[in-house]
């Protein structure tokens, strides 16, 4: 028996259009795999189960993964030889070396002997130190200052790229932060600190996590505030939420994004604007377009909100974040022509950006110790790496790869992680895994284990706001003990808000009210008798995050400041 024909019921009663429609969602289906209604309410094709053939699936999947490989290596060269042209054009580039060049090679290497030589102080009370991995034997370059005693607290600040411990010196020479111990490690591959084989959460989160335990148990108490800018604050984001509680008391985020909620937010743009696309009738009828103008008249305009609303800001994060696609061009010489070229023309734009009135100290930050730095050592016997040595012309290479690597969103396996740090899911957690998993939203995987703190500079012109900033609320925590979250944004601030004058207040404001908090803590916690006077200073501190809406404005000079509690 031969069976019957499915039916297709619409509303046009033209057959040439009721074929044509047909047609095209047999084909839809074809490719997607998918029931996709028509646009009345009533219509719908009934057609039989179509499935994709064998191996298309997995050809379809290469082409896209190299369609976006060549569009990104595309833009990177395109963002790469524009660069060129406007050094050109600025006379950045000169057959020999200029008088202005010498000077400025000049000033670099007095600056470089100021910064990284080991026998001297790079500012009043702050000091070069040194830590080995005993599991890797990588050499960790970190300063430190304030009271470095065993009861003090202890303070880790990551910064950016390209900076190097020197993007918080503002911080580690304040007076007001004295009582702390604050500790600022060069990030692996930066400044003073030897590279390593690659820049996989594998590596680069092992190597920081084991630093930071190793500063810990330094310490009498379990304390730890963790403080990241840029890069930095991406890390921070990770080790917050990937390590046990209790692992940290505090997250200080400055200009930074949390990987997870970048990825949901651009999943999510991408997802809505896909879905309004497909519900309009330019992408399911074409050809109704001809039968039904007013349809498409609004149509349109949902399209062109949604695009609005999803498209814009990631196209506004890409052209922000531009200097990312000549780093992922998979030829690395080519790669780290965009900071070197021009005598370092773009570092020194950068300087600028980060309010940094002497370039040359800003490019010694950047490029780490020389030949003549590398060759001394500190009072401790110890000097810098021999990877740190052989970075000679190639300086940038570490940095750039961190944009190579996947850090930002590989996964960090258990097994990679240090024995201390290793832990198996509760079933609460394992619950919130579960229930990512059915939802796709994958919050679970990104909320942190202490109580944080977002310090937003508003004018950032790295990061577009609605994929970055907007979120965070989802990824807090409230700790009995430490109180709640927040999230501070400064309106006159820009990417480097710890070191403009205004913003810096801001960040050490809310650092000494973090480090007086802990101390409260301690207080609570022993019955030993301490320094009554510091102690009285102590007993004054409001407790609980809110006090912040009070005091940021005052810190911040006035108004154009805003602190949202959670």
């Amino acid at each position: 028996m031969i069976a019957p024909r499915p039916v297709v019921p619409v509303t046009s009663s033209s057959p040439a259009f009721q074929h044509t429609r047909a047609m095209s969602t047999l084909l839809r289906r074809f490719l997607y795999r998918e029931s996709i209604p028509g646009p009345g309410r009533e219509e719908h094709i009934m057609w039989p189960p179509l499935s994709m053939p064998q191996g298309l699936g997995n050809r379809m999947e290469k082409r896209s993964t190299l369609g976006h490989r060549l569009l990104s290596h595309t833009a990177g060269l395109l963002v790469l030889y524009t660069y060129a042209l406007v050094i050109l054009v600025n006379g950045g580039w000169k057959l020999g070396l200029s008088r202005e060049e010498k000077e400025r090679q000049g000033k670099l290497g007095a600056n470089r002997a100021s910064l990284w030589a080991l026998d001297r102080e790079p500012y009043r009370g702050v000091n070069h130190r040194f830590y080995t991995d005993k599991e890797t034997d990588h050499r960790t370059h970190y300063c430190e200052s304030g009271n470095t005693s065993r009861d003090s607290e202890l303070v880790i600040l990551l910064h950016g790229f390209p900076d190097s411990y020197y993007s918080y010196r503002h911080q580690l020479s304040s007076t007001s932060l004295k009582y702390a111990h604050l500790v600022v490690p060069d990030l692996p591959g930066f400044g003073g600190s030897d590279s390593l084989p690659n820049y996989s959460p594998a590596q680069v989160l092992s190597t920081v996590a084991r630093f930071i335990l190793a500063m810990k148990s330094k310490k009498n108490h379990d304390r730890c505030i963790i403080v990241g800018h840029d890069w930095g604050a991406a890390i921070t984001c990770r080790l917050a939420s990937e390590c046990p509680k209790g692992t940290f008391s505090r997250a200080i985020i400055i200009n930074g994004l949390h990987p997870t909620v970048f990825r949901n937010n651009f999943t999510h743009n991408l997802t809505s604007f896909t879905r309004t696309a497909k519900s309009t009738v330019f992408f399911h009828h074409p050809l109704h377009v001809l039968f039904s103008p007013s349809r498409a008249k609004r149509d349109l305009a949902r399209l062109t909100k949604s695009w609005t609303k999803n498209i814009t800001p990631i196209l506004s994060q890409a052209r922000k974040s531009h200097y990312i696609f000549p780093f992922r061009i998979p030829w690395m010489p080519l790669a780290r022509r965009l900071p070197t070229m021009g005598d370092y023309y773009v570092l020194r734009q950068v300087s600028k950006m980060a309010k940094c009135h002497d370039e040359a100290s800003y490019l010694a930050n950047s490029l780490g110790p020389g030949v003549p730095e590398c060759a001394g050592a500190n009072g401790t016997g110890f000097g810098y790496g021999a990877s740190v040595k052989a970075r000679k012309g190639q300086e940038l290479d570490d940095m750039i790869s961190y944009y190579r690597d996947g850090l930002s969103f590989d996964p960090w396996e258990e097994k990679d992680k240090p024995e201390a740090l290793r832990r198996t899911p509760g079933p609460h957690e394992q619950l919130i895994k579960e229930q990512d998993a059915a939802t796709g939203q994958g919050l679970g995987e990104g909320r942190f284990k202490c109580p944080a703190i977002v310090i937003w500079g508003s004018k950032d012109t790295f990061y577009a706001p609605q994929l970055v900033h907007h979120g965070w609320g989802k990824m807090f925590c409230y700790d009995i003990e430490m109180g709640g979250s927040a999230t501070v944004m400064l309106c006159r601030s820009g990417h480097w808000a710890h070191v403009e004058s205004r913003g810096r207040m801001v960040v050490n404001g809310v650092l000494e009210w973090c480090v007086e908090e802990g101390e409260n803590i301690k207080i609570r916690r022993s019955e030993e008798e301490g320094d009554k006077e510091r102690r009285d200073d102590l007993e004054d501190h409001v407790e609980g995050v809110r006090e912040l809406i009070r005091l940021v404005p005052i810190w911040y000079g006035g108004g154009e400041s805003m602190v949202n509690c959670y």
